[in-house]
């Protein structure tokens, strides 16, 4: 629906704003989400879906943002953040998305969500957005949180759910590639099973 057309379209502009056009951009888009889906052993329409909760914070992944960079490390957090035990990972993506958009704010949004930066960090971030240095900002934030949460999802991802869906992109994959030679294949098959039953119904006729 309409819901899912405007999501497409704030992917899309999160990857344009990395420079990319084109169909290079959903290509990107789905090279990241079947990376992480192999990665995770998550299914790829649930990585989809954390997706399309980060693309809401426009300001957070916006061009000259470190946040459209580092889209992909993210959404990686997000699910980071539900198998530290801090909450789903929509949940986590809302959180990364506030922070990421106003990085002065990042630490009170991360402490309510139970990732405590310290004074230190805190002090950088500070700093980098009084000069006007926003990405470098949001280097920090994605960075600090990378340090406390950061490969948790991966570390406890079930090694069967992982080869599960390794097996199935394989097979989804030779289906492709397949899929050319397949279709004459069927087409020659349709064509007997017509010269076929016209015959028998010639005879029957008869």
């Amino acid at each position: 629906g309409e819901q899912a057309v405007q999501s497409a379209r704030r992917l899309q502009a999160i990857f344009e704003a990395q420079g990319l056009t084109g169909t290079a951009v959903y290509k990107q888009l789905g090279e990241q989400t079947r990376d992480i889906s192999l990665d995770l052993g998550i299914q790829g329409e649930v990585v989809q879906e954390v997706q399309a909760k980060l693309a809401l914070f426009g300001r957070a992944f916006a061009v000259g943002t470190q946040g459209a960079k580092d889209f992909g490390t993210a959404t990686r957090l997000a699910f980071d953040f539900e198998s530290a035990g801090l909450g789903t990972a929509l949940q986590g993506a809302q959180v990364l998305g506030k922070a990421l958009s106003d990085p002065l704010k990042a630490s009170a949004t991360l402490k309510k969500a139970g990732i405590l930066l310290t004074q230190e960090q805190i002090k950088e971030i500070e700093i980098l957005v009084k000069q006007g240095k926003i990405a470098e900002a949001q280097a920090l934030i994605i960075r600090d949180v990378q340090g406390i949460i950061g490969g948790t999802a991966e570390a406890t991802a079930l090694a069967s759910t992982k080869i599960g869906l390794a097996i199935g992109d394989i097979v989804e994959s030779i289906s492709l590639l397949l899929l050319p030679l397949l279709n004459p294949l069927a087409n020659g098959f349709r064509k007997v099973s017509y010269s076929i039953t016209g015959t028998v119904e010639k005879k029957i006729g008869r």
